[in-house]
């Protein structure tokens, strides 16, 4: 979101000229001298109801399929934000949202593996109730062997999730929050 420093009011977001544009959070980058922020200076800024006016306007944008949580185009145009709202410092905001998505991670790898351990059930189910030449055909070790390996990456995945929990004791948990993702993701179809 372009924005301006005011004097006493903090920022102003909006574009410069009054032209509209969109944007998916209030998140911006302030003017800043080279190199001075290691992360690129973003900022977060909360944006209190009593600021919505004309100077904020919510489009829903239209879906096809999932619908279950809607998108939104956000238009900003001259917007007073008091420094006072800003979320944590200046120029770590970019960090706070990536922060952010770490339980979001950990909880979709925890789905991914009870869905990878319930289709896992399933196929041994079937595995044991499967009739050919008179035996199941869970007694063979070509079938035997493939599920044993679903079911050992499956724990794997799911030790990962647990080590992600990092994130309960507010320790920093980024690299084992997208493994836990991955892992269960790549290990609950296989």
């Amino acid at each position: 979101v372009p924005m301006q420093r005011c004097s006493d009011a903090g920022l102003v977001l909006g574009a410069p000229d009054g032209a509209r544009f969109g944007a998916a959070r209030v998140l911006h980058r302030p003017l800043r001298a080279a190199g001075a922020l290691r992360n690129g200076g973003w900022a977060n800024h909360a944006v209190p109801g009593r600021a919505k006016s004309n100077a904020v306007e919510v489009c829903e944008i239209e879906k096809i399929g999932r619908k279950a949580v809607d998108s939104n185009l956000l238009f900003i145009d001259n917007l007073r934000v008091p420094v006072a709202d800003r979320i944590g410092e200046e120029g770590r905001g970019f960090e706070y949202i990536l922060h952010g998505f770490n339980p979001e991670r950990i909880l979709v790898a925890a789905e991914a593996v009870g869905l990878g351990r319930a289709a896992l059930e399933h196929a041994a189910d079937y595995a044991k109730t499967r009739i050919v030449f008179g035996r199941p055909i869970g007694r063979n070790q070509a079938i035997q062997h493939p599920l044993a390996k679903c079911w050992m990456e499956l724990e794997a995945a799911n030790l990962v999730v647990f080590k992600a929990c990092l994130y309960d004791a507010g320790k920093p948990c980024g690299a084992e929050a997208n493994a836990a993702k991955y892992l269960a993701f790549m290990n609950s179809y296989s």
